[in-house]
């Protein structure tokens, strides 16, 4: 108790000065008019290649920022395009010629560029996937070149511009969507036969691997010996140029 009474009177004297000094200051200011900084007239530039923060394009991780979107008719495909679309998807295996993808280019009809995404998905290189891409710029104005993403994926700058964009897909878009898929694997059909599927199947992409059929196993026979034996069997899945087999799956991009 006494210490805390010489506390107290220590520090009395310095309370009571500050009192004074915070008196003072209020009756100097107190009519005084606080001055507010003026607002800015103008936003800072953007650099270049980023888009601003409001009512900004959609731009992707690099900075590369999507231009607007092609013009998309409404209805039903052109007769002459579904006959294209069906040369393309249905001459994969046995090879097509490239004046079918200039005509697709040419249809004026963006919704159909998922389908050329979907093919560059299997078709990286050589001159099925420059025509795709041609074909593809040729629908919708875009150079993709633009794009930095480009050089290493034309498949991923053509896929995001068309998410970016949420360009609908083109009727009928599953009966040539699953076509490439089941030249793969033909048990895939189960899984685009599925009419209640609540797929959006645009961003359904192929995972780059082989389908993995393995029988499932019961967690009682899983002891020693008897379980890897119930495990392990011959592949019956075409192998990779190192001779191992892979697995298979599917895609979702978001």
């Amino acid at each position: 108790m006494c210490d805390r009474a010489a506390l107290w009177l220590t520090m009395r004297p310095h309370l009571m000065l500050a009192a004074v000094i915070a008196l003072i200051v209020a009756s100097c200011g107190g009519d005084a008019e606080v001055e507010t900084p003026e607002e800015p007239t103008s936003l800072a530039p953007v650099s270049a290649g980023r888009a601003p923060l409001e009512g900004a394009a959609a731009a992707s991780q690099t900075g590369y920022v999507f231009p607007p979107a092609p013009s998309v008719p409404d209805g039903p495909l052109e007769d002459a395009l579904v006959a294209d679309l069906d040369t393309l998807f249905g001459s994969l295996q046995s090879g097509f010629g490239i004046e079918v993808l200039e005509r697709i280019g040419a249809s004026e009809d963006a919704r159909v560029a998922w389908l050329l995404a979907d093919m560059l998905r299997f078709f990286g290189f050589g001159a099925e996937s420059a025509g795709a891409v041609d074909a593809f710029e040729a629908l919708t104005g875009v150079d993709i070149a633009a794009d930095p993403l480009s050089a290493r994926s034309p498949w991923q700058s053509v896929t995001n511009h068309l998410i970016a964009w949420d360009i609908p897909a083109p009727p009928g878009y599953l009966d040539w969507k699953r076509v490439p898929f089941e030249i793969i694997e033909p048990k895939w059909s189960p899984f685009f036969d599925d009419e209640d599927a609540a797929i959006d199947w645009r961003v359904l992409s192929w995972g780059g691997v082989l389908i993995d059929d393995r029988p499932s196993v019961t967690p009682s026979l899983a002891r020693g010996d008897a379980y890897r034996r119930s495990t392990t069997r011959p592949s019956r899945l075409p192998a990779r140029a190192t001779g191992t087999p892979t697995r298979t799956s599917c895609s979702v991009w978001s």
